[in-house]
């Protein structure tokens, strides 16, 4: 893998965790299938490519499983991160999911502003519904307050938002 320079990786780490980490307010409170999760060569391309993101990450250092990476532009993160730990994180996936299906959506061509747009706009409806707090994002960062999930109004919210944007489709 070829080194980026610092501000592209931060940047597409950047992206990534506001891309991933929607979701993964969603599924964050979500518990683990009672069984053993399936991982062998009849299994779905998104399920192989969800055991070697899985494996990537677990690679790196992080206590995951491989159900976590199952849906594109999603995934749980660990208990317990700070905001540094979050960005090497969602580093971590970006480099993990290179190269999957699972692979976040690309910020090239110009896409970038529409989708830093969509980050305001949604950050703006989270507020209109009532969460004042909610911070809007910098340089096409967002980090959703952490105090806020599992929170079942605020993930009501965030789904709502997330339609009337278009973020999640």
């Amino acid at each position: 893998m070829t080194s980026l320079p610092l501000l592209h990786r931060r940047r597409v780490a950047a992206l990534v965790g506001a891309t991933l980490l929607i979701p993964a307010l969603l599924s964050a409170c979500s518990s683990a299938p009672d069984g053993p999760t399936p991982v062998g060569s009849s299994a779905a391309p998104a399920s192989s490519d969800a055991a070697r993101v899985g494996q990537c990450v677990r690679d790196a250092g992080y206590d995951v499983e491989d159900d976590g990476f199952s849906t594109p532009g999603s995934f749980r993160q660990p208990a317990g991160l700070s905001a540094d730990q979050l960005d090497a994180y969602t580093e971590t996936i970006a480099d993990c999911a290179s190269g999957t299906s699972l692979a976040p959506p690309s910020r090239s061509g110009g896409g970038g502003q529409g989708f830093d747009q969509q980050l305001l706009d949604l950050t703006a409806c989270l507020r209109d519904a009532g969460f004042s707090d909610v911070e809007d994002p910098v340089d096409g960062v967002w980090r959703p307050d952490p105090s806020h999930q599992g929170d079942p109004a605020y993930e009501a919210a965030t789904t709502t938002c997330q339609a009337e944007v278009g973020l999640k489709g």
